[in-house]
């Protein structure tokens, strides 16, 4: 049985999201109105803890459904990639700084809710990584991650752009919001990852190894019973000595089917996927 920590802090935070979205329905939005980001209240009342806890709130269906997707496939991805701590640090920098830039704009505007600048930012990121990878959008169509990434800032920006039509004073939100997340996302995919293309295989890699390191101090019996007599085989092999390439991604393979024996297929990391998919166009 999966123990809490066994999760990536993605997925527990998408657990806290959900009770909280359902909690705002029983308590019929209470709880937005106690958490959401209000520059009156921030600014008048002194309720700093706004400036964070905006972003757990979902104010509608169609913005939970938005941040589920992110939360459970494209944020524990650049979880692996950038380290928890190094994500998350940077996660609430910049959640904090969204709200503080919204209150800047005074009581005129509107009260704001949802991780939607966080989670524009992360989809540009992710689809700059893995453009071509298929995901299935709620086991229902298959697209390419760059298309379905589109789709989704579609749907999250152009209802906030239209609305400006009716209430131009809306635009300095829009600014605050859709714009700079979308912004953050393209600076961030530019200056980390394409002018250091790099640092994501590094991080792959110490990850990998991190992984091998953890499994020499495994006692040799349980591998077995865990993994197997194949992986436990294919583990003494690389502890023992230099592998060739053809041995760790065969290596790496089995060590992927074996996790969607133990976890299920949900369990893969966009690398993980996209790894099987690289495999099965060699052969």
């Amino acid at each position: 049985m999966l123990s809490w920590n066994s999760y990536p802090i993605a997925h527990r935070i998408l657990i806290i999201v959900g009770v909280l979205f359902l909690g705002d329905l029983f308590t019929k939005g209470e709880l937005t109105h106690l958490l959401e980001l209000s520059p009156a209240a921030v600014i008048s009342d002194h309720e700093y803890w706004r400036l964070f806890t905006y972003a757990f709130v979902m104010p509608s269906f169609i913005t939970m459904l938005i941040a589920s997707f992110a939360l459970y496939l494209f944020f524990p991805e650049l979880e692996r990639l950038l380290g928890s701590w190094n994500f998350y640090r940077n996660a609430i920098v910049f959640l904090f700084t969204i709200g503080v830039l919204y209150c800047l704009m005074g009581n005129s505007a509107p009260n704001f809710a949802g991780p939607e600048p966080l989670v524009l930012a992360a989809m540009i990121v992710f689809a700059y990584l893995y453009p071509s990878m298929e995901l299935s959008l709620f086991g229902i169509i298959s697209l390419p991650a760059w298309i379905a990434v589109m789709l989704f800032i579609g749907v999250s920006v152009l209802p906030d752009l239209f609305a400006i039509v009716d209430q131009p004073q809306s635009f300095g939100a829009f600014l605050c919001t859709d714009l700079l997340g979308v912004a953050t996302g393209i600076g961030f995919a530019h200056l980390y990852f394409a002018q250091h293309p790099q640092r994501a295989t590094d991080r792959t890699r110490q990850v990998e190894e991190s992984e091998l390191n953890d499994s020499e101090t495994t006692d040799s019996e349980h591998v077995l019973q865990v993994f197997g007599p194949r992986k436990a085989e294919r583990r003494s092999e690389m502890i023992a000595g230099p592998a060739n390439d053809e041995l760790l991604n065969e290596d790496r393979l089995n060590e992927i089917l074996d996790k969607i024996h133990l976890k299920g297929e949900a369990s893969l990391t966009a690398a993980e996927r996209q790894f099987l998919e690289d495999y099965s166009n060699r052969l």
